[in-house]
């Protein structure tokens, strides 16, 4: 499992705050505050071009402010400046970490060795037939469920005076750990100027998992690392059971099908007249509100047996999200195998 982005943060003393905010507003590039950061940032955008991103925030605990430099960075644009589509593997991680010292010692600013790495997006480039495929795909991915702490990225449509998902991308968040992010890479990189593949982005869904500082620190703890070295050297293997955990939560573990097909695997798996009566009841809804969350909200089942009828699906290898009726695809892969087999 590749990777595209990660961050590593260093904390500040008050003298060295004045020192690298110093530093920041005299190098070649643009350097201002964020308006748009919820906590005080200042940006230096130097770097760049090169795939580094340097930002000086204030944060403040129990009343009492502290500081923090942190990078921001691409590792395959460190490489190859303007590839806004390849991934990172981690045997390249060396090198990498070289390169980036190389850019940031210059200035004066601390090694990326002696930071903190506080966030990782985990990613796949899952290749499909092209544009039309990709579309149909995400909004498929839309009429999934979300758990307890998990809610989509939605904005309010003036028109249909409804909260609804953005066209080409689906938008899963946990606030405090983790976004699950499907989106149209072509679509994101049309207003991207510096990209010079575009191209080769057309038939490319893009699957991320971004995880936060407090999930990076779990995964540290878990997989036994203590630099950002050690992380970056192990992320292929992270990035894997990351991927494992939360690609298919919010669509069941089976692949996508349409109606009949789904109603025809639960007559022939061997469940109980009662169990296969309710599945056939979610999908019903499923299909109707087009969306699994609704679905499970319209039934007065409890959350046992939500989760219980939920598994019995994963058991068939169906997912109770539904393939709309009219759609041309009769059959898609769940997110994982996708992302896994990328």
């Amino acid at each position: 499992m590749n990777y595209h982005t990660f961050e590593v943060s260093y904390r500040l003393t008050a003298s060295e705050k004045d020192r690298y905010t110093d530093i920041l507003f005299r190098s070649n590039g643009k350097s201002y505050y964020d308006k748009n950061s919820s906590v005080p940032t200042l940006v230096c955008n130097t770097l760049t071009p090169y795939g580094i991103t340097i930002k000086l925030i204030k944060f403040e605990k129990n009343d009492f402010p502290y500081y923090a430099l942190c990078y921001r960075i691409n590792p395959r644009r460190i490489i190859e400046s303007y590839d806004y589509i390849g991934l990172f593997n981690a045997k390249d991680t060396d090198m990498m970490l070289k390169k980036a010292d190389e850019y940031v010692l210059p200035l004066k600013l601390p090694s990326v060795h002696d930071c903190r790495i506080s966030r990782i997006d985990f990613c796949a480039n899952i290749k499909m037939s092209g544009q039309h495929e990709i579309f149909e795909y995400i909004k498929l991915l839309q009429r999934g469920r979300y758990p307890s702490n998990y809610t989509p990225s939605l904005y309010y449509d003036l028109i249909s005076k409804r909260n609804k998902h953005h066209k080409n991308s689906v938008k899963i968040s946990h606030k405090k750990l983790l976004d699950v992010v499907y989106y149209n890479k072509y679509d994101q990189l049309k207003e991207n100027p510096l990209c010079q593949n575009i191209d080769e982005a057309e038939n490319i869904l893009r699957a991320e998992i971004q995880c936060k500082k407090r999930k990076v620190k779990h995964l540290m703890d878990k997989f036994g690392c203590t630099s950002v070295r050690s992380f970056l050297k192990h992320s292929d293997k992270i990035g894997t059971y990351v991927f494992k955990q939360y690609a298919n939560k919010f669509y069941g573990g089976g692949d996508f099908y349409k109606l009949d097909e789904i109603y025809r695997r639960i007559d022939n798996s061997k469940f109980k007249d009662k169990s296969k009566k309710k599945m056939t009841e979610l999908v019903q809804l499923s299909a109707k509100h087009k969306s699994l969350d609704t679905a499970l909200h319209k039934l007065s089942w409890d959350k046992a047996t939500k989760n219980k009828m939920l598994k019995k699906f994963d058991k068939i290898g169906v997912s109770p999200v539904v393939i709309p009726l009219r759609s041309e695809y009769e059959f898609f892969k769940n997110p994982l195998t996708l992302a896994l087999n990328a």
